[in-house]
């Protein structure tokens, strides 16, 4: 892939600059972004602002990556400023690449609707990324950083995290969600090297109950419902709180309340993460939930180990149905989910639209691996993710096990597709 800004700022320039007219929430990082964006959107709906949305990769097909209100933009729409954005493109021999298309017609999606804020999650990387193309955000956020993407961003975490903090702007307003302590150092370096007029460190929530988080905001007690999964999102949801206090110092959004942000927090849904979902109407049988989750890089299958570990019994053997993009190291991923007395059930997923460049890794190498860490494990390939079900399923019901899906977001969203869900 060819990174870099040239080619974006080219073709905006022809598009006549949609991005200079948006009020922009810009998230980079690594883990969180989507849940961050989410919430965001959330409580700035309850509070009656007109949003966009844009978030990557996208889930079922490339126009649920942009919403309005929370919604997808109309197909009608969609496609009448795609065609636009694609003639321009050619007209001007630009060679934009898909992902800068597809940014660039959601940034004229914002303009043309005339959105009140725009929420932009960052693509891949920070600096060189196609959606940092703002001169001015409102607040620029880090999520929690993590190793991932190795090859195009840097083999040691502190590379990873100067490339993502590239999004930070010279007088700029910064927050960081909670990081490990050398992260932290890089970004804080970073925010003074190039003079950010603020930035903050975000403390995390904390579990009143199971569902209910803690923040201390203007020196009181602030209780909210958490809707999403997994202890990961007491940093999540405190970092986007925390961006909605900033900007409701602004005086177009000093309507924002209390209100507004418990209802919203409330509210949010990421579908596709660490989410229960019942697959019983694809297999004509009765009741059966499974646990499904994008993760597929070291820190978010960890998340994923950790609530496996925290909320299910362990003694339940975990069948997990895995399909992975190639080139992941394998063998360090499902380290991280197996134990023995596990089975694997290996896939590979559908082709991704406007992504050529993703492939599935071979089932049989899954496989391979898994055997590799438990030589006595159950793992075997299947032809179709249908078959993998079933099999899971047959044998979940002799031993009480618990069904998991993870992986790949591309898997998840198969799955979806089989299910006809919608995002």
């Amino acid at each position: 892939m060819n990174f870099g800004l040239e080619r974006i700022h080219s073709l905006l320039s022809e598009l006549e600059n949609p991005h200079l007219r948006l009020s922009v929430i810009h998230v980079g990082g690594t883990n969180g972004k989507g849940s961050v964006t989410s919430y965001i959107d959330s409580i700035l709906i309850k509070a009656g602002y007109k949003t966009g949305r844009y978030n990557s990769p996208h889930f079922l097909n490339p126009r649920d990556s942009i919403r309005i209100n929370g919604i997808p933009i109309n197909k009608e729409s969609y496609q009448r400023i795609r065609n636009h954005v694609e003639a321009v493109n050619s007209a001007s021999n630009i060679g934009a690449t898909s992902f800068e298309l597809l940014t660039a017609v959601a940034l004229c999606c914002f303009d043309a609707e005339e959105v009140s804020i725009a929420v932009i999650e960052v693509g891949l990387g920070g600096a060189k990324d196609a959606t940092n193309v703002f001169p001015s955000p409102l607040v620029s956020i880090i999520t929690t950083i993590g190793m991932d993407h190795m090859e195009i961003l840097g083999e040691t975490i502190d590379l990873i995290a100067k490339e993502k903090a590239g999004i930070l702007k010279p007088k700029g307003k910064t927050i960081f969600a909670p990081q490990i302590p050398a992260v932290q150092q890089i970004l804080v370096d970073c925010a003074i090297n190039i003079k950010c007029d603020e930035f903050f460190i975000v403390n995390a929530a904390r579990w009143v109950d199971g569902t209910n988080a803690r923040m201390q905001l203007e020196g009181c007690n602030f209780d909210f419902h958490v809707p999403l999964l997994g202890d990961f999102q007491l940093n999540n949801v405190a970092t986007a709180v925390t961006a909605i206090l900033l900007i409701r110092k602004h005086s177009e959004f000093a309507s924002i309340t209390y209100s507004h942000i418990k209802e919203g927090t409330s509210n949010t849904k990421w579908p596709g993460r660490l989410e229960w979902i019942d697959v019983s109407p694809m297999l004509g049988g009765s009741y059966q939930r499974i646990l499904i989750d994008g993760a597929h890089n070291v820190p978010a299958l960890s998340a994923l180990r950790s609530f496996i570990d925290n909320h299910v019994d362990e003694v339940k053997p975990i069948h997990w149905i895995i399909g992975m993009k190639e080139g992941r190291n394998i063998s360090e991923l499902l380290r991280l989910l197996l134990r023995s007395h596990d089975s694997v059930y290996a896939v590979t997923f559908s082709d991704v639209e406007d992504m050529l460049w993703v492939h599935p890794c071979n089932p049989d190498l899954i496989v391979d691996s898994a055997k590799g860490i438990h030589t006595d494990m159950f793992a075997e390939s299947s032809v179709t993710l249908t078959a993998a079900l079933q099999n899971a399923i047959t044998r979940s019901k002799g031993d009480a096990g618990i069904i998991v899906l993870c992986g790949s977001l591309y898997l998840v969203a198969d799955l979806y597709r089989l299910l006809k869900l919608e995002a």
